[in-house]
């Protein structure tokens, strides 16, 4: 728990979710964790970004197909999206350029600063505009964070993200767990082996992670049959398994339910 200076009353983190909060940074809007977060996830859309590429097809179908002719476009449409500055979402969902998010963000900021807004860049390798505006935004962060808009950039950014994720063909992790101190989702670590929660910062080492997932595994309470899929063994509900035999599901189809 981050100490709070004496005279002044503790404050939640904006950027936790309901139930899982922990107590801010004094004089801050966000605990550390999710400070550092945030920081992590810029880092990743820059090398993300650099990856990047707008590639030709390699295959062309221009066969007649009703009403007229159809062809593919020789572009990765949604790759050339991502590249093109200018490409801003209208609605939630739409693709965001990384590069537009990270300009858009950094001159808004210098103006909430009173700091000179860039007009031109020295380049105009978007690659090199995207780092330039990476490390404002890095060296800006602490004061980012103690702002109440933090939580729509963190929402944008874990967005672009999730969107450079999917063009770069290494979709979103999936999480393999629940953290047993605090419930929060455990996701595959990018580096070593050992799995630390973003929630209590808990740590998960290979044995650990074995323990884990067997205590996680559920059984059903009436049959033999085990699957990760079951949530059931702690309430005592009958197996919901399609392909058990066992009488708990076979009441439970006489009914209409299962």
């Amino acid at each position: 728990m981050t100490a709070v200076p004496l005279g002044e009353t503790p404050s939640l983190c904006i950027l936790c979710p309901e139930g899982r909060e922990r107590i801010a940074r004094p004089g801050g809007m966000t605990d550390w964790v999710c400070h550092q977060r945030i920081g992590e996830q810029l880092d990743e859309i820059v090398t993300r970004y650099a990856r990047l590429s707008a590639t030709v097809s390699h295959s062309h179908d221009f066969g007649r197909r009703a009403p007229g002719y159809h062809s593919r476009p020789p572009l990765n449409i949604h790759v050339a999206a991502l590249r093109d500055p200018r490409t801003a979402p209208v609605v939630v969902g739409e693709p965001h350029a990384p590069l537009n998010l990270f300009i858009s963000w950094a001159n808004w900021i210098r103006g909430e600063r009173r700091q000179a807004v860039l007009a031109t860049y020295p380049t105009q390798d978007n690659l090199e505009i995207l780092d330039f505006e990476h490390r404002y935004l890095a060296v800006s962060m602490d004061w980012i964070t103690r702002q109440p808009w933090i939580p729509r950039l963190a929402e944008q950014a874990k967005a672009v993200l999730g969107q450079l994720r999917s063009a770069t063909g290494e979709p979103n992790p999936r999480p393999i767990g629940d953290c047993e101190g605090c419930g929060h989702p455990l996701f595959p670590p990018t580096e070593g082996k050992v799995i630390r929660c973003g929630g209590c910062e808990t740590e998960y080492s290979p044995f650990g992670q074995i323990l884990m997932v067997k205590r996680q595994v559920a059984r059903c309470t009436v049959c033999t049959h085990a699957s990760a899929q079951h949530s059931n063994d702690l309430e005592g509900r009958p197996c919901s398994m399609r392909w058990c035999q066992c009488p708990g599901f076979a009441e439970k189809a006489q009914e209409g339910t299962a």
